[in-house]
């Protein structure tokens, strides 16, 4: 029976008057809301189920922190909620205080699963930093120590000097990490390195920052990098070095001084080495010292000498370049015409031409964006040959005669060497001695026993 037609039912039971008014309506509220209650019932139901299985939830994911302290704050609310209604229709509340008990479970051990997880991250993190700085401290201390017991074995602020009769060079360690070095050549260029080192063992490993030789070249500018080189510690307080065209230079511990000292000192001992021997000339003119006090005359008591002479090719072209600008002559590059005399008789006497030297050049060197840029035959492209080749062929020449004459080298008339020679009353294979300063002086290799007639340090040696 539905509901209208119950309403009819009741409707036909009053107008008979089996019931009464107020009867009728009881009844017939009754009717109209029989649905509604028992949807709500249905309702009700559910929220009391939904309690119990998010709390069974919130208790089977509680060791997953996040998603069971989610479930566990939904099921408490709910069950809250639940007991309320049930509270209200006296109702009992078995399967909600499940649900709220398992809930509060699931909710203390979601907690605990955060509060450990947190303090496991943290002591991780503390453990690590702790580790990472006792190592970091270790290691810095242990390098202090072996920086300082390497250091020891050089002196800081110290020169070690090296001298030959072509070489002047010293290398010195202004602090504990930044080092000068000057090498030069006699009578030629001299050249700056700067830069840092550090010791191991007994080798030092030079970082050069600055080296001069690549300075007033703008394309050999533009190309330098720092590069390393090495220095070998040995016994007795000496370092050996080996330039980057092969020479060893063995450097020995001295007194502390400036490179201008060393530079003068260089200057002053051969100058005054020329005044004392000219002076004990003086006094005495038979004395073995260097003298061109004595005339020919006198030379006729004398053995006639016999001298070699090597004439480097490649760097005099350089020189006589160098001597035309200085001077304002015009340079003649088609060819060079090279002369050489002895007492204004020439010994040797080569002309070559300007496509040979280009040549020689270019099989030479292999930096093709200078070559590109520039004539072949000018003062930069030069300066590259001769920073790895030696000049490759000499004029070669002997003089034989009166042991007291003069000498000059002669390219295209332009005079490159002004030399008067005393091959009687010699110093230490110092028989030679300019006439003018600013050219080129002859230095004997006692190897080839013959005067070399060079300009600039060049060469596998330097």
């Amino acid at each position: 029976m539905n509901k209208f037609e119950e309403l009819e039912k009741i409707k036909s039971l009053k107008d008979k008057g089996s019931i009464t008014e107020q009867e009728f309506e009881i009844e017939k509220q009754k009717i109209l809301n029989s649905d509604n209650s028992s949807s709500t019932t249905k309702t009700t139901e559910g929220i009391y189920t939904a309690s119990l299985i998010l709390g069974i939830f919130s208790f089977i994911f509680a060791i997953v922190p996040i998603l069971g302290l989610i479930l566990s704050i939904i099921g408490l609310v709910i069950s809250i909620k639940s007991r309320k209604k049930l509270k209200i229709n006296n109702e009992k509340k078995g399967t909600v205080t499940a649900g709220f008990i398992l809930s509060i479970v699931g909710l203390i051990i979601s907690i605990l699963s955060i509060i450990l997880i947190l303090l496991g991250i943290s002591v991780a993190i503390l453990n690590g930093e702790n580790g990472t700085l006792t190592k970091v401290e270790q290691a810095s201390e242990l390098s202090r120590i072996q920086e300082e017991k390497e250091t020891s074995k050089i002196e800081v602020g110290t020169n070690y000097n090296y001298n030959d009769d072509y070489t002047i060079a010293f290398i010195r360690f202004n602090t504990e990490t930044d080092f000068i070095m000057e090498i030069g050549y006699v009578h030629s260029e001299k050249f700056t390195k700067t830069g840092t080192y550090s010791v191991n063992q007994d080798t030092i490993k030079l970082t050069v920052n600055y080296d001069s030789e690549y300075i007033g070249y703008s394309e050999l500018e533009e190309q330098f990098k720092p590069y390393t080189e090495e220095i070998i510690i040995l016994e007795d307080e000496k370092l050996q070095y080996t330039t980057q065209y092969g020479a060893t230079l063995i450097f020995e511990k001295g007194t502390s001084n400036s490179f201008e000292n060393i530079t003068d000192t260089s200057t002053t001992n051969f100058s005054d080495e020329t005044q004392s021997t000219e002076s004990n000339n003086n006094s005495n003119p038979t004395s073995n010292t260097y003298s061109r006090s004595s005339n020919n005359n006198d030379n006729n008591n004398y053995e006639n000498k016999t001298v070699n002479f090597k004439i480097h090719k490649v760097c005099l072209i350089k020189k006589y370049m160098e001597i035309c600008e200085q001077k304002g002559i015009n340079q003649q590059l088609e060819q060079f015409r090279f002369s050489f005399k002895a007492n204004d008789k020439v010994i040797a006497n080569e002309t070559i031409p300007k496509s040979k030297i280009e040549q020689m050049i270019k099989e030479s060197v292999t930096n093709q964006y200078a070559l590109q840029n520039n004539e072949i035959i000018s003062p930069l492209i030069i300066s590259i040959f001769l920073e790895n080749n030696s000049c490759l062929n000499t004029i070669n020449a002997t003089y034989t005669g009166n042991g007291i004459f003069d000498i000059k080298l002669y390219i295209n008339d332009v005079i490159i060497v002004d030399c008067s020679c005393d091959f009687y009353n010699g110093f230490d294979t110092r028989n030679i001695k300019s006439n003018d300063v600013t050219m080129v002086e002859p230095i004997y290799n006692r190897y080839s026993d013959s005067y070399e007639i060079w300009a600039y340090g060049h060469g596998p040696t330097g």
